[in-house]
């Protein structure tokens, strides 16, 4: 359970938890009495708190450091190898050339076998001559069936 803590003198009421935004907007004070009060209630103690000059804190930091790589040597240590996964051949498809005349907004209208491109043109020229609008003739690939 979170500790209490009151921002007014003792009888007033607003306790609170103790979360600095929640401190701070309702403490006499202003953010920096909330935050010393917050430091208060969870023991904190600036007299027994020496700061540490730079060599203490990079030898502190390397030590860090040194404990961080250990640790992940150990995680990839016991860590089982990947297996491999069998990779999926892709089953090759047939296809096969087909002749299809193809209207001026390209729909198709027919299609032809690869041998049958003279009936393919004549078709083409025909609905050509016949709807005033001129079709085109196109190689187009298709699976086999």
């Amino acid at each position: 359970m979170a500790r209490k803590i009151s921002c007014f003198p003792a009888g007033r009421g607003g306790e609170i938890e103790n979360t600095l935004p929640g401190i701070a907007n309702r403490c006499r004070g202003g953010f920096h009495v909330a935050l010393e009060r917050l430091r208060r209630a969870s023991g904190y103690n600036g007299a027994h708190m020496a700061r540490m000059s730079n060599r203490d804190r990079i030898a502190h930091a390397a030590a860090e450091a040194k404990a961080a790589a250990e640790e992940k040597a150990a995680k990839k240590a016991t860590k089982k190898p990947a297996t491999a996964r069998p990779k999926r051949t892709a089953v090759p498809v047939r296809m096969k050339i087909v002749w299809d005349v193809m209207s001026p907004t390209g729909v198709k209208v027919k299609t032809f076998a690869y041998p049958d491109k003279e009936l393919a043109e004549a078709e083409t020229e025909s609905l050509s001559r016949t709807t005033g609008r001129s079709h085109v003739l196109r190689a187009n690939k298709v699976p086999m069936e």
